[in-house]
């Protein structure tokens, strides 16, 4: 308060009372500049369009009394304190007064200079105190809502795997979270070609020219602006250019401040910048917005990486299956042509043809076609699945016949492999509903997966039972099973064991989910230790 002069309002409808109390302020050593007042309107008055520090106020005035004047001007958002000044009153006064909100009570008769000096200082120093701390308090809720808000950003910015729309997304909340009113991200130009489609939206939201910097940065969102007054759209492009350009302020237009956060990927290199020019509330860009910014530009990219990742692998995936269609499709036509002609030949050629050599290799080839085939097939279907369109035509089906059936077509690889096949059907009479041809395709799968994995001398059994509403289909063998580690991966595609990786493809599993999952099923696998693998399977029953 040495170099702060104080304002301070005197409020009291006596005159002399008026009088004495700027004597005691004169006397007090206080640096003050005195405004008065003589009723209760008129000091609220006063309040209203001054900036006091502190007001004096008669407790007992003519139609009002402090505690009124108080309580009107708390109302009015007044916030300065009150010394309540009284020729009346005790202690009980006192105390209900400084309940009222006063920040402190003197008597008129015990009213030196000395007693207002300590009362104003002390009075003043504390409203000071609150001040800050309501400032403190202020900036702290300001700065948690900023957080919760760039939380929410995150959220938005990560809820789509699309670059353009992760972009504006980024944009748009780091102009509404720093309130500036335009906000630009440009990623580096050799960000940008890696797409065309990329290419195609920069042009569409280019606002601004290029920067001279070692990367050239391509304007990539626009984002959402107010309007700047005097900012033309030359002047723009031209902070965009350079945001430091001198010689912008000798146009006589207002130069707005400007704040840019760089966004790096995961190797350190700069993938783009965000940019935010002319903030709406007085004053520049500050450290605390700095770190808002810089942290949105974090989390921006890697969202950006992510969305990159994504879109990479999209693209391989989508190579990859077009690949295999096309593979597939351009294979079936020959390889059944060889299938064909194989068994032509073995048809017309005799049984106790001399050349007994040549019907084996005719054997051979018509095996080998027929894998060929049932690999191309697999291929297929798994697209199918993939795509989501692998179709089935369910119909009842008596399950007695189908286990007998897939028992049946499993015994002779079976016995080949020195395995006994057993099943048993909990009731006869039981129908299921599915397409024979798909179920018998998911029998073959789990059968011959047993078949692969069970040494000789071993046991596979194939159960069927009632399950509420539907039918439970079991393939059990006793072979070592599977580790626990493995359980969630076994109907993935392509995925095998590193000890069984030269034992398949890696798809009958994957398609045997498939299938079940189209006729509305479920399948899973149990294994535990020392007991073999146990696949089950569910189908609907038969209405």
């Amino acid at each position: 308060m040495a170099d702060h002069r104080l304002k301070i309002l005197v409020v009291d409808d006596d005159d002399v009372d008026r009088m004495a109390v700027k004597r005691a302020l004169k006397l007090s050593g206080l640096e003050v500049i005195v405004a008065e007042a003589d009723d209760a309107d008129s000091a609220l008055s006063r309040l209203s369009t001054g900036d006091f520090d502190c007001t004096l106020l008669d407790y007992r005035m003519p139609g009002s009394d402090g505690l009124e004047v108080m309580r009107r001007a708390r109302e009015k958002g007044l916030m300065t304190p009150f010394i309540m000044l009284t020729g009346f009153g005790d202690e009980q006064t006192a105390v209900e007064l400084m309940k009222a909100g006063a920040a402190d009570y003197i008597p008129k008769n015990s009213l030196t200079p000395e007693r207002l000096s300590v009362s104003l200082r002390g009075v003043v120093r504390v409203h000071q105190a609150e001040i800050e701390a309501g400032k403190a308090d202020s900036e702290l809720r300001r700065y948690a809502d900023r957080l919760r808000a760039v939380a929410q950003a995150a959220i938005e910015m990560n809820s789509t795997l699309a670059v353009d729309a992760m972009l504006q997304a980024t944009t748009e909340n780091a102009r509404r979270i720093l309130n500036a009113r335009y906000a630009e991200t440009r990623l580096t130009a050799e960000v940008n070609s890696t797409s065309d489609a990329l290419e195609a939206q920069t042009a569409m939201w280019r606002a601004s020219a290029p920067s001279e910097e070692e990367h050239e940065l391509t304007s990539w969102a626009d984002a959402t602006r107010d309007e700047m007054p005097g900012i033309t759209p030359e002047i723009l492009a031209l902070l965009a250019a350079n945001p430091d350009s001198i010689g912008i302020s000798s146009t006589g237009f207002h130069v707005p401040s400007t704040l840019s956060a760089d966004l790096a990927g995961r190797d350190g290199g700069k993938l783009g910048t965000i940019q935010l020019w002319d903030k709406k509330e007085a004053g520049e860009f500050d450290e605390a917005d700095e770190a808002i910014l810089t942290q949105l530009a974090q989390l921006a990219s890697v969202a950006l990486e992510n969305a990159r990742l994504f879109k990479a692998a999209q693209e391989a995936t989508r190579a990859r299956d077009d690949l295999v269609a096309i593979v597939s499709h351009d294979l079936r036509n020959p390889i059944h042509t060889i299938h064909m002609a194989a068994s032509f030949l073995l048809e017309i050629a005799p049984t106790n043809d001399r050349r007994l050599q040549a019907r084996r290799q005719l054997e051979v080839i018509q095996r080998s076609a027929t894998r060929a085939n049932r690999l191309i097939q697999d291929l297929l279907d798994v697209a199918r699945i993939q795509a989501g369109g692998l179709a089935v035509d369910p119909v009842p089906v008596d399950v007695m016949s189908l286990v007998r059936e897939a028992v049946d077509a499993a015994t002779p690889l079976a016995s080949a492999a020195h395995l006994k096949v057993e099943c048993a059907v909990a009731d006869p009479t039981l129908r299921v509903s599915s397409d024979r041809e798909r179920v018998l395709q998911v029998f073959a799968n789990l059968i011959g997966n047993a078949i692969k994995f069970t040494p000789k001398g071993g046991e596979i059994r194939i159960l069927a039972s009632l399950d509420n509403s539907e039918i439970r289909f079991v393939v059990a063998d006793t072979g070592p099973g599977i580790p626990p580690e493995h359980i969630d991966h076994v109907f993935d595609r392509y995925w095998q064991a590193k000890s069984t990786a030269k034992l398949g493809t890696g798809l009958g599993l994957s398609i045997a989910k498939g299938i079940v999952e189209a006729h509305g099923g479920r399948i899973w696998v149990e294994s535990p230790p020392g007991c073999g693998a146990q696949f089950n399977f569910t189908l609907p029953v038969a209405s």
